[in-house]
């Protein structure tokens, strides 16, 4: 074979996953044209290494509600690769399901349904990524709201109420409604829980629901409690004694309490007294004990003292609601004098003396609590036994003793005393003793026998 008649060409071939190289030989002799392909393994240089291919597999992820913003998608490879093989890793995004061509990557919180994941592009050295698999991911419905707390138990006759409630996450948004109204926002949300609050109920049955909404897609199912209003009329009892100041000893008694609009007839009432500590202050009530605070009066005791009293009326329905109604509070409950003090003019003296010392009884007082209770006296001076507006204090007199002086002198005397018990004072006075006198000592004169003169013879 002459070799001038041949000239060599190199050619290229895909061939799978090897690259070959061939030398063609042409024959030009006689017209005759042969080409004949040789295969001929090839040797990788540095300007093109050789590559292998794997397919890329989007993950999918576990399914996330509907509040939940969408995971970041990632991959898989066969054959199985690391992040180092990689010059630019591939991009895997989340897809509706319809958008075949990969259009629009979604994010953030999506409605509830199925989703496809899908990975494209992506560069290494070593490897080529040759297909593509996608996967799913699963959006699902969000949990509806939990149990309620406040909602009135049975028929009742409040007609308000503040309900609370739960949430199975926080997010998206959350709206009340009282029986077949508008949804509205609920009065408070933080978090995952609640509360919505309802007034002016009418007499009837009711009910609350609540409801939460992801960004989009479906509201959760709403939560629903209902209870029945019963309409109730009553009347507060008042106190025989009003707002007047009332006397340690003394019975308060409770008038004119009623009820009407309850089932099976009129329940009889309950009674329970409460002391109140702080003057005009119904938040500082509180029960009294014992069988006798169970009645529709009250005997004023030494406890009370200082405090005010007021009534607690309560009825019970056979549907298990309780009304309770108070009166208005009483006047303080102050000590009392039974008796004033009586004055001892010493001796057998019915009349200050000057001179002669004068004492004053304690009294007699009801509601004189030891360790609690103080006194003080005070001496007067009166112009007129008859007329107490003569009377006057006498400066530096305050004791229960007085020795009447020469100011006394055709003057009455008569001693004011007063009790307090915890800042409660009454005060009570002697009578108006006859006009004071001085002390006059008689003597009794004797005659002298005259001298008889001496006659002298």
């Amino acid at each position: 074979m002459n070799p001038a008649l041949y000239s060599t060409r190199a050619f290229a071939f895909a061939t799978g996953r090897a690259v070959a190289s061939v030398r063609t030989l042409v024959s030009l002799a006689a017209g005759l044209v042969s080409v004949v392909a040789l295969a001929v393994p090839t040797v990788a240089t540095a300007e093109s290494p050789a590559k292998t291919d794997v397919t890329v597999t989007a993950e999918s992820p576990s399914s996330v509600d509907a509040l939940t913003p969408v995971p970041s998608i990632g991959f898989t490879s066969a054959p199985p690769t690391s992040s180092a093989d990689w010059t630019t890793q591939p991009t895997c995004a989340v897809y509706a399901a319809t958008d075949t061509g990969y259009a629009t990557p979604l994010t953030g919180a999506l409605a509830d349904g199925s989703y496809t994941t899908h990975c494209s592009g992506g560069s290494s050295t070593n490897y080529n990524p040759s297909s593509y698999v996608d996967g799913s991911l699963t959006v699902t419905a969000i949990a509806a709201p939990g149990s309620f707390t406040g909602v009135p138990t049975g028929p009742t006759n409040a007609t308000g109420a503040t309900i609370g409630f739960t949430l199975a996450q926080p997010g998206g948004s959350v709206e009340c409604r009282l029986d077949s109204g508008d949804w509205t926002p609920c009065t408070t949300v933080s978090g995952t829980s609640g509360s919505f609050t309802v007034s002016g109920l009418a007499a009837g049955s009711h009910s609350v629901s609540v409801r939460q909404s992801p960004p989009a897609g479906t509201a959760a199912s709403a939560t629903t409690s209902s209870w029945t209003v019963q309409s109730v009329s009553a009347t507060a009892p008042s106190l025989d004694t009003g707002s007047a100041n009332v006397g340690k000893g003394s019975t308060i008694k409770a008038s004119g309490y009623s009820i009407s609009g309850v089932a099976a007839g009129s329940p009889s009432p309950v009674f329970s007294w409460q002391m109140c500590r702080v003057l005009n202050d119904a938040s500082s009530c509180s029960s009294i004990g014992g069988p006798s605070s169970h009645g529709a009066w009250w005997g004023t005791r030494d406890a009370n003292i200082g405090h005010q009293v007021r009534l607690r009326v309560s009825w019970t329905s056979l549907e298990n609601f309780t009304v309770s109604l108070f009166s208005a509070l009483s006047g303080v409950i102050t000590p009392i004098n039974v008796s004033g003090p009586v004055l001892n003019f010493g001796g057998s003296n019915t009349h200050p003396v000057k001179g002669t010392s004068i004492h004053s009884s304690f009294g007699v007082w009801g509601g004189w609590v030891t360790g609690v209770s103080t006194s003080v006296f005070q001496w007067q001076r009166c112009t007129s036994s008859s007329s107490e507006e003569t009377c006057s204090d006498i400066d530096g007199a305050t004791g229960q003793w007085y020795k009447p002086t020469s100011e006394d002198t055709g003057k009455s005397l008569r001693i004011k005393a007063t009790v307090t018990t915890r800042g409660q004072s009454v005060t009570a006075y002697s009578a108006i003793s006859g006009a004071s006198t001085t002390n006059v000592l008689r003597r009794l004169s004797s005659k002298r026998t005259p001298r008889h003169a001496t006659h002298r013879r």
